[in-house]
């Protein structure tokens, strides 16, 4: 896999922009904003969406690349989500610099169901989504690189 990376205060990101099929006149929007606009260099990788999971498709990017590519940090960024200044790499990598903690956009969650003893119980709660998601490779290392991949009934 020949990936581009981002260089930032001499350290790597990993942009991944993961589409199906179903996408791609949002591909090639994405590809002129992100990419031609912006000039970043964002790796589009087609995913069998949306026959699996965003987390499963995630899952085998990390799996790939983190021990090969060696990225500091992964971008994650969905087809239909695009910056509106490029400033944001700055503002986004600020945010896990210290790779302590993970950084992304808000979505709030009515369709999880959370097992309690005596049953299931839909809870709404915000989340960090994966349609922008920034976290650094030393923090998913310590945290024994967990599933990305989400549980719902």
């Amino acid at each position: 896999m020949d990936l581009k990376l981002i260089k930032y205060n001499n350290e790597t990101i990993l942009p991944i922009v993961l589409y199906g099929r179903n996408r791609l006149l949002f591909l090639e929007y994405h590809k002129r904003v992100m990419a031609e606009f912006f000039n970043l260099p964002m790796n589009y990788i087609e995913a069998p969406l949306p026959n699996v999971s965003h987390g499963q498709c995630m899952n085998w990017v990390i799996k790939e690349t983190i021990d090969s590519v060696k990225p500091d940090y992964f971008w994650f960024c969905d087809v239909d989500c695009i910056v509106l200044k490029r400033k944001c790499v700055d503002l986004f990598y600020g945010l896990v610099s210290h790779k302590m903690g993970i950084a992304g956009h808000i979505q709030n969650s009515g369709h999880k169901k959370i097992k309690y003893k005596d049953g299931y119980e839909t809870k709404i709660h915000p989340f960090c989504s994966q349609a922008f998601l920034w976290f650094p490779t030393e923090l998913y290392n310590k945290l024994g690189r967990p599933c990305m991949d989400h549980w719902s009934e």
